[in-house]
């Protein structure tokens, strides 16, 4: 590294920024100073003046990337994957059917013309049946 790194965090000390020498403890060397330094005469501090620990207690050693143990990201298992891709596939498919059909790109037989229709009847009739037995009564 060069010189005016630490020259620029004396500077940062002497302005208050920091309290600290910043540069010895970069360079896991004793401070020279504790506090805003006089940038004129920086005297050296006498070991009885030094903290018995100048770094954070949790502080690395050196610089790495600890990922979080409980990570908020849902592993799902094959057979929901699986199961959403087939949907998808289905889905994507009966859109570009659908759409295919209604521009008269496909021709579908006369015997499919009314399926749509029974197909909703067949899905509709086990509701409407249900929807019957809660139905009030008429009031005599």
């Amino acid at each position: 590294m060069a010189i005016d790194w630490v020259y620029a965090l004396d500077m940062c000390a002497s302005n208050g920024i920091l309290d600290y020498d910043a540069a010895a403890d970069i360079l896991g060397e004793k401070p020279r100073y504790i506090g805003p330094p006089d940038m004129l005469n920086v005297p050296p501090l006498k070991a009885a003046l030094l903290p018995p620990e100048t770094k954070l207690p949790d502080m690395p050693k050196t610089d790495e990337f600890v990922p979080q143990q409980d990570s908020l990201v849902v592993e799902n298992p094959k057979w929901k994957k699986w199961l959403f891709g087939i949907g998808a596939t289905v889905a994507v498919g009966g859109a570009i059917l659908a759409t295919l059909v209604s521009k008269g790109k496909i021709k579908l037989p006369s015997s499919m013309k009314g399926l749509g229709t029974k197909v909703w009847n067949t899905i509709k009739t086990p509701f409407t049946w249900i929807a019957s037995k809660f139905k009030k009564a008429p009031t005599p």
